[in-house]
């Protein structure tokens, strides 16, 4: 199986108000200490949401958490900066206590990273899609991946991007 990030839906289509649950999630990934996200999808069309409680997000709303990058022994940081009205998210997480992460010799490999909630303001067929942002010059089609020396992945791994919502 190939090391991979991707996003996937709990459905695909949606009607006027029901919310749909992105799941971010990693594959074989090795040694993966942290990740950050660009998130582009259509504000006319969608509006993110908490998954749990469907609470608008704002330009700093944080993502619910996965299994992955939440011991506190590892000094977990979660950040979001978004631009709601450009239907923008950009979240990342990542371990700080590296050493001490490194030293357990229990790498987080596989698993899920973040969820985001993406209620459903038309039923219109749209995208939610990792895309190429200025503020991650050096991403991989939206995405970069840290490891446990606290290093930029910079190959090896695919994006897959998720199927488009309320396609005809």
């Amino acid at each position: 199986m190939e090391s991979y990030i991707t996003m996937n839906f709990d459905k695909n289509t949606a009607e006027v108000g029901q919310i749909i649950k992105a799941t971010v999630k990693i594959n074989k990934i090795t040694n993966f200490s942290g990740y950050q996200v660009n998130i582009k999808y259509d504000p006319t069309v969608l509006q993110a949401v908490n998954p749990k409680t469907g609470v608008a997000y704002t330009n700093s709303s944080l993502p619910t958490s996965g299994e992955l990058l939440v011991n506190e022994d590892y000094g977990p940081i979660v950040q979001g900066v978004h631009k709601i009205s450009e239907g923008i998210l950009n979240l990342s997480r990542s371990y700080t206590a590296l050493d001490v992460y490194r030293a357990s010799e229990s790498p987080e490999e596989t698993g899920t990273v973040a969820v985001v909630g993406f209620k459903a303001l038309q039923k219109k067929a749209t995208t939610v899609v990792f895309e190429h942002s200025v503020t991650m010059p050096n991403g991989i089609i939206g995405t970069t991946l840290f490891n446990w020396y606290g290093n930029r992945i910079t190959s090896g791994y695919s994006v897959i991007q998720p199927g488009e919502i309320n396609s005809e």
